[in-house]
């Protein structure tokens, strides 16, 4: 059997990060154990930067300031964190078990024009378009979200998009 080679969406990323899904961490565990071929962006590993340092800040809003709900929801997204607590967040990011499996590359010009064509002719959110275009680029096999609305919107391009579960079925087979 010749194992797929993967495309990891953020959200599958994340799942593992934060333990969400089980799917998640259990494509996590094959792909260490049978050494499966992953990809993702570069934007993919900002993404996560991003999603630390405002789930950091938040925290911070929470419980070192004591602001209610709606401060929170107003201000989470402009992170003001010290240097401390960036220090410790790339710290975190850097060694994410997961990133030593997973190959990060980035657009050329010319492909920034396809992603920019994808955000065009289809539905798909614009950091989605990236993600869509890194992984043709790269020649996956198969595109792993967990983002329904993405795997309905990309039906028609010319990528395999699957949940952790069905590439689970496929890499068991």
């Amino acid at each position: 059997m010749s194992l797929p080679y993967l495309y990891l969406d953020t959200n599958v990323i994340r799942d593992v990060q934060c333990n969400r899904r089980n799917d998640s961490a259990n494509l996590f565990r094959q792909i260490k154990t049978l050494r499966i071929p992953c990809v993702s962006s570069i934007f993919t590993f900002m993404e996560l930067v991003e999603l630390v340092k405002t789930q950091s800040y938040a925290k911070k809003l929470l419980i070192e300031d004591s602001k209610d709900i709606n401060e929170i929801c107003r201000e989470y997204r402009h992170c003001n964190l010290n240097k401390e607590s960036l220090e410790k967040i790339k710290l975190e990011i850097e060694n994410l078990e997961l990133a030593e499996y997973i190959e990060f590359v980035n657009l050329s010009d010319e492909n920034w024009i396809e992603a920019r064509n994808y955000s065009l002719i289809t539905n798909i959110s614009a950091p989605d378009c990236i993600h869509i275009t890194t992984a043709i680029i790269a020649g996956v096999d198969y595109f792993i979200t967990t983002d329904t609305n993405l795997i309905k919107q990309a039906e028609h391009l010319e990528i395999r998009c699957k949940r952790p579960l069905e590439i689970l079925t496929i890499i068991n087979k």
